[in-house]
């Protein structure tokens, strides 16, 4: 099992959950940005997405109040709830719990 999950390939991941993504930022009026571009992968992962989403904080022209950082393998299960819907109030930075201890990386917000 370890080996099957080090060697899975992502490459084509987005171009299927994309859809997905695009269709709940129409319904609610979210700006979608595909950060790929920006990763560094000379960086583990986790720590090149701080780079890409530092970049819709305090870079770009049309600054965000929060962003939302979703890997290529997760989609929007629920398309009714909005972010500020599940936003916990006075929090600057939700992650994702994963099974009991740990947590994914893969699946936060922040805010500006």
């Amino acid at each position: 099992l370890q080996r099957l999950v080090k060697w899975r390939q992502f490459d084509n991941l987005l171009t299927m959950t994309w859809p997905n993504k695009k269709a709940y930022c129409k319904r609610h009026g979210y700006f979608l940005v595909d950060s790929s571009p920006y990763l560094d992968n000379s960086r583990p992962p986790s720590w090149s997405k701080i780079i890409a989403v530092r970049r819709l904080l305090v870079q770009e022209k049309q600054k965000c109040d929060w962003v939302v950082w979703l890997d290529a393998d997760t989609v929007i299960m629920n398309p009714s709830k909005k972010f500020e819907d599940i936003l916990p109030a006075n929090h600057d930075f939700v992650v994702t719990k994963q099974k009991l201890v740990s947590y994914n990386a893969g699946a936060w917000i922040i805010k500006n």
